[in-house]
């Protein structure tokens, strides 16, 4: 996704003419020029150079607090942090912000400006909390000054959307880009580069959460748009196609992905220049494509051409450095080649270190990675504590989806090994996560860590634990507690949960929990649900069972029909012990 920085490059003119005598204000201008060309071709370093140049040119003829001078430091805090040098961009960004605030107050829109600029860093280095609150205060001040709908307060709705989807949280992030959708529409109608943007950026967290019909609707109609204003051979054009080659890749459908890609490097290659860190993006993303369709050879081309294009620019330290560091040991895993894979993996994983320090999602993808590995290698003590790392990496960032994943992988390591206590403790820091979202959606995508939750709780013969999860299974406030449950229904009662796996990654059978007792046992329910419940009250393991409580109402609803049910009122079923026999309800 396209984050809006608000930058100050073409803001140059207005204030060059109060420039003193002693440099001529054409040097000034050119060497901006020259470094805003040199940034878009990719050459940071020239780039930085050039506004470095223009930046002592400025404070030597008006001081540290000048509008030039702010500007200049803006400029070359956003060559720094395109190098992945965050914490060297903050510094000038606080710079530039100082001046702002002594210059302007801290209530004018050229300091909102700069607080997003100070909440874009912190993004890109993963302190997603610290973001956030910067894009508020930019937005807080945007909106007083100007009110609900201007371009900038468009582009802090961006933001938001942004960090939003890293965090996993899409339905926060579709709202907010929603909002700046909306406000471009009005304020430059619907053919507008502008627009095209947010549509575009609207794609992403619905590819993310993969609804990629709707991704691909919203791509589509940014490519129209670019392509009527700009014609085939731009790079907001090529952006459209890289997208929705991603959509087709993370469809399985590799080849229409690989044609979509090799548009994208046409149109970079030709506008952007081989060497643009752009291409190289584009070819790190088809040597993917390759390696899902076990072309390693091709592929590792491809991430080697990447990586070229990468080190040439960046040096040999870069976020999208490591990046293709996993892609190539994830390459070596497919091909069992798993010393080099470990190779490759801790290249990345040093790197991000390096970067970012211990607290980034990029980190924690790079334990994830070796525990992975470690697995495949029949390692089991590795991969439990390269899935620790990752779990207690990513909590820090509060990456929500990835929380879960973690958690969700490192819960299956555990289970594996038998430690049902561990892996219960896992899988109940997804399911946790899952709660504090408090969405629907986010639910139905992860609930799949519940059911893991819960047969962990089942084999380490944990009641409460169990009931607990298949309370969440449900996916509702349960209608009553396992104390209450044994206190209203005493003994006789059992507890059926509904879909709960007999191990991760199988959902055919249903745990049966006897509330009156410490057993319990799994039955098979695979067909008709009445005839299922009819097999389940032969089988069950007290013969004296007179009641059955369901976790979920549907499942209850499907039992009615079943031999030996007299009577069954949203989740209480009770079994009928004779002809003659009474019909009780739950009061």
């Amino acid at each position: 996704m396209k984050k809006i920085t608000l930058i100050m490059l073409l803001a140059l003119s207005a204030s060059i003419k109060a420039f003193s005598q002693k440099q001529p204000e054409s040097d000034f201008q050119t060497l901006n020029n020259n470094a805003q060309t040199a940034y878009e071709k990719g050459l940071y370093n020239e780039a930085f150079d050039l506004w470095n140049r223009a930046l002592a040119m400025s404070i030597a003829a008006h001081g540290e607090k000048h509008f030039n001078t702010l500007t200049c430091y803006s400029n070359v805090a956003l060559a720094i942090n395109s190098k992945g040098e965050y914490d060297r961009a903050l510094e000038y960004y606080q710079k530039a912000l100082n001046i702002d605030i002594a210059l302007h107050g801290e209530n004018h829109p050229n300091t909102a400006i700069r607080y997003n600029n100070i909440g874009g860093v912190y993004e890109d280095k993963g302190d997603y909390n610290r973001a956030a609150g910067y894009y508020q205060r930019a937005l807080d001040i945007l909106q007083k000054a100007y009110g609900k709908k201007h371009p900038h307060i468009a582009g802090c709705y961006n933001n938001f959307g942004s960090l939003y989807e890293k965090k996993g949280e899409y339905d926060l992030s579709i709202q907010s880009l929603e909002k700046s959708l909306e406000i471009k529409i009005e304020l430059f109608g619907e053919k507008n580069l502008n627009t095209a943007i947010s549509y575009n950026n609207l794609g992403s967290p619905y590819k993310s959460k993969g609804d990629y019909n709707t991704a691909v609707s919203y791509y589509e109609k940014a490519l129209k748009i670019r392509l009527e204003l700009l014609g085939e051979k731009h790079p907001a054009v090529a952006t459209s196609y890289n997208c929705i080659g991603q959509v087709f890749y993370f469809q399985g459908d590799y080849d229409r992905a690989l044609e979509y890609y090799q548009k994208t490097i046409e149109i970079r290659s030709d506008m952007l220049g081989e060497e643009h860190p752009h291409t190289a993006i584009t070819y790190s993303d088809m040597g993917a494509a390759y390696n899902r369709k076990k072309d390693h050879d091709t592929a590792m081309s491809f991430y080697n051409k990447a990586l070229k294009i990468l080190t040439n620019t960046f040096g040999n330290k870069h976020p999208y450095i490591a990046a293709v560091y996993n892609n190539m040991g994830a390459l070596m895993q497919d091909k069992k080649d798993f010393s080099s894979a470990e190779k490759y993996y801790n290249n990345a994983l040093s790197m991000t270190l390096e970067i970012f320090g211990t607290k980034h999602p990029d980190v924690a993808q790079s334990y994830n990675n070796l525990g992975t590995l470690y697995e495949d290698m029949r390692q089991p003590v590795k991969a439990v504590s390269s899935y620790k790392r990752a779990v207690d990496t990513i909590i820090q960032t509060q990456a929500k989806q990835r929380i879960v994943l973690y958690s969700q992988n490192l819960g299956k390591a555990q289970f594996d090994a038998k430690n049902y206590r561990e892996a219960f403790n896992a899988f109940n820091t997804g399911v946790k996560t899952i709660a504090e979202t408090n969405s629907d959606d986010f639910f139905n995508r992860n609930k799949a860590v519940i059911y893991y939750a819960a047969y962990s709780a089942y084999l380490d013969k944990n009641q409460n634990n169990l009931f607990s999860m298949t309370e969440r299974a449900a996916g509702v406030q349960s209608p009553i507690t396992l104390a209450d449950a044994q206190k209203f229904c005493g003994a006789g009662t059992i507890i059926v949960s509904h879909m709960i796996p007999d191990r991760p990654n199988n959902y055919s059978r249903s745990l049966v929990i006897a509330i009156s007792g410490t057993s319990a046992t799994s039955i098979e329910l695979t067909g008709d649900p009445a005839a299922e419940i009819s097999k389940l009250l032969e089988r069950t393991v007290n013969p004296s069972t007179k009641r059955i409580i369901f976790t979920d109402e549907s499942s209850a609803k499907s039992a009615k029909t079943a031999d030996g049910i007299l009577f069954s009122e949203k989740y209480i079923i009770d079994i009928k012990p004779s002809a003659s026999a009474a019909v009780t309800s739950k009061n």
